[in-house]
């Protein structure tokens, strides 16, 4: 079955990242467990206590290995003496989640199918333990991509709260959130109608469930309205879930920015590009007053706003969002070569336009370049810019190139012209859904990855943190005294440039991210500052080779982000 993912959807089970995105807290189940593990202060009791509290602080600080650590203890001490004791159930449903945080998948499944046999042994499969287990179980299908599994498992929890006579309990409802979120995922719009549904009467009756996760609901059944063309009731849960969010955190949340930015999308999909651009410039003023910038968010909003410019003809204020939105995919560690192209792509395309030749060609070759690395030399979107490359060649008085380049964007036509036929159809029968992509609110916030990547003059518990610099020689070519890097002419990576274009000296300024092994972390790395856009790729392909002394607490590494000046230098031997 398709899978598909609608404009504004928020997923309740986040999808793991190396770079990940630091998420709201839903449903603090990995708290609301934990808590519930006090023993009686006797004997064994007491110690295992002990043991669990331990636990239960190294959870919350992030220290997973160590709280994994402790339970298992714990568990093995418990089954030495009674493997029905009344505590197994608490233990295992904790080392589950732990498990589950630190995405060992396989090893966490068995917790959770033994705390179900534990309940069925005991014939208490009547209460809302046994239900939600079935739940916590289906989370890790999902986060595993077992989907087929998890699917199943929603199901067979959802059974089991209407079993214990409780088929309104929030838990439930979270159950049906998911599997709304499951149906969205694969286009089964109807379904996760119903689902949706439900999940909003039920958490919407709960006094202790979260605003946000009722919020994130509502919000999600906007979308599955609009995408079935109901605007009226998509509109109308918009509006709710924006009254929601400034009636618990008021007019400044950025939570309430994402829901405005929902339903300006929603207004550029009527085509009441007036209307939507008043909600966008709202909740772009929101986002630029917060202390700590939410790039994950800001960036498709300026993406957006671009978008509602063009269709309002404002070629100045297009290029004014794509050009911040293009720093932002530079800076801060968020850019893939997708989301670069597409916003490098229109923004060289207005440059054209505008007659900004210079500010064009390194743009549109950067941009040629992205896309020859996801889908190789004879994608037909590569024409596009190409197309735009030619145009840009000829009003430069280069006339040959230009030729040769269009030459090429002709071959690419004619190999896809049956899929531009197609896509032409589509077009003529409606606006296409636009992508805006908000943060995943879920029940753990940590799951992502690095707890935190600090910043050489970070300081934690009173120490400063030591910068992170290279040793020598622990770049391929790299001269440490003088910050100089050689390459191989032969051995670049820029395709796209003949080697009598290679430039001979590029100075640069990179970000990296290095790991407490040493080593670069090349998704959260990027190129800051560059005499040449071209050469991007081999410097940080460059990067990768270097090893550098981690930051380090009193005797612990940490992982930093730090600046790295380098001149990389073209030999021909």
């Amino acid at each position: 079955m398709k899978e598909s993912k609608l404009a504004g959807y928020v997923s309740p089970i986040p999808k793991d990242r190396s770079c990940g995105r630091l998420l709201p807290t839903a449903i603090p189940t990995v708290s609301l467990i934990m808590a519930m593990l006090i023993l009686p202060a006797s004997g064994l009791a007491q110690s295992l206590g002990a043991k669990i509290n331990e636990a239960n602080r190294a959870t919350q600080s992030g220290e997973y290995a160590r709280a994994e650590q402790l339970l298992r203890s714990s568990l093995a001490e418990i089954d030495s003496l009674d493997a029905t004791d009344d505590r197994v159930p608490m233990v295992l449903s904790a080392l589950g989640q732990i498990l589950r945080l630190q995405r060992k998948y396989a090893e966490a499944e068995p917790m959770y199918l033994r705390l179900l046999a534990h309940y069925e042994a005991r014939g208490e499969t009547d209460v809302v333990e046994f239900a939600e287990s079935f739940r916590q179980l289906a989370i890790l299908y999902e986060r595993a991509g077992r989907i087929d599994d998890a699917l199943q498992t929603y199901h067979r929890a959802l059974a089991a709260f209407e079993a214990a006579g409780a088929s309104r309990h929030r838990y439930a409802g979270l159950t049906l959130q998911a599997l709304g979120g499951i149906h969205v995922q694969r286009g089964m719009l109807e379904s996760a109608d119903t689902a949706f549904h439900r999940a909003i009467e039920i958490l919407g009756s709960s006094p202790d469930v979260p605003l946000q996760v009722l919020a994130t609901t509502v919000n999600n059944l906007a979308v599955v309205m609009q995408h079935l063309g109901d605007f009226d009731e998509a509109h109308s849960l918009f509006r709710r879930a924006i009254e929601i969010r400034e009636q618990e955190w008021g007019p400044n949340d950025p939570r309430l920015a994402t829901a405005m930015a929902n339903l300006a999308t929603l207004y550029r999909r009527q085509e009441r590009y007036v209307a939507a651009d008043s909600l966008y410039v709202r909740a772009l003023a929101i986002y630029d007053a917060q202390v700590d910038l939410p790039v994950n968010e800001i960036l498709p909003l300026l993406i957006n706003i671009g978008l509602n410019h063009e269709r309002l003809g404002r070629d100045e204020d297009v290029v004014a969002a794509h050009e911040r939105a293009l720093v932002l995919i530079t800076d801060y560690g968020v850019a893939d070569d997708q989301l670069f192209a597409m916003v490098a792509g229109v923004l060289a395309a207005h440059y054209v336009r505008m007659q900004r030749y210079a500010e064009a060609e390194p743009l549109l070759l950067a941009t040629a370049d992205a896309i020859t690395r996801l889908h190789g030399q004879r994608h037909e979107s590569l024409a596009g810019v190409l197309s735009q490359y030619s145009i840009l060649l000829s009003n430069t008085s280069r006339f040959e190139e230009a030729e040769q380049v269009t030459e090429y964007v002709k071959s690419l036509w004619g190999e896809h012209e049956a899929t531009r036929t197609r896509r032409s159809r589509m077009r003529a029968q409606g606006p296409a859904a636009e992508r805006i992509e908000v943060l995943t609110p879920e029940e753990v916030t940590a799951e992502a990855g690095l707890r935190r990547i600090y910043r050489p003059d970070d300081t934690e518990k009173g120490q400063r943190i030591l910068t992170a610099v290279p040793r020598n020689p622990s770049c391929i070519g790299y001269d440490p005294h003088g910050r100089i890097a050689r390459q191989r002419i032969e051995d670049r990576y820029e395709s796209h440039l003949q080697m009598e274009q290679m430039p001979s000296r590029v100075e640069a300024t990179l970000e990296v991210v290095v790991g407490t092994d040493g080593r670069v972390i090349p998704t959260l790395s990027k190129v800051r500052r560059t005499t040449d856009f071209r050469v991007n790729g081999s410097l940080l392909q460059w990067a990768e080779s270097c090893s550098f002394t981690p930051g380090m607490i009193g005797a612990d590494p940490v992982p930093v982000r730090t600046e790295f000046p380098v001149t990389l230098e073209f030999v021909s031997n």
